[in-house]
């Protein structure tokens, strides 16, 4: 029993470690769009 409880703590540290991992590079991606983005209007505006 304790070694199942002991899975199942350890499965939701990986899932909420997983999760963070994800928003965190989903941000990331987002900002780095957004620079794109930014750099791709200044161009333009140059042109």
């Amino acid at each position: 029993m304790s070694s199942d409880k002991d899975a199942r703590v350890l499965q939701d540290c990986f899932d909420y470690k997983t999760v963070d991992a994800v928003k965190i590079l989903l941000s990331f991606s987002v900002s780095v769009l957004k620079a794109f983005s930014i750099f791709n209007d200044r161009d333009s505006l140059l042109d």
